[in-house]
């Protein structure tokens, strides 16, 4: 039980909370970053306004999303919009992660 415990203090440290870098208003994308991807929230604000995006704090909007693509095991997933198509969101996939559903 102990063991758990630490585990779970030390999974702490390393952030659960999700973040995100909003692309829609160019290119229909949206980023999550989520575990030790979003452990320094202000550094990737600084990297997401530099890439021009808007940065959330919080995870992208679901409304809308054809599918994702997961390039970190879950900890960065890129999701795709309409008027993006499925066919799109695998195309952009192709060799950078897998496909997950919304």
């Amino acid at each position: 039980m102990g063991e758990l415990l630490l585990v779970l203090m030390v999974a702490g440290c390393f952030g659960d909370d999700t973040i995100a870098c909003d692309f829609r208003a160019e290119s229909d994308r949206c980023q999550d970053r989520s575990g030790t991807q979003a452990a320094s929230p202000l550094a990737f604000e600084a990297t997401c306004e530099a890439a021009a995006g808007d940065y959330l704090d919080g995870p992208c909007p679901r409304s809308g999303i054809i599918g994702g693509c997961d390039i970190d095991d879950g900890d960065v997933i890129d999701w795709y919009y309409a008027p993006k198509t499925l066919a799109d969101v695998e195309f952009a996939c192709e060799g950078d992660g897998e496909v997950v559903p919304p």
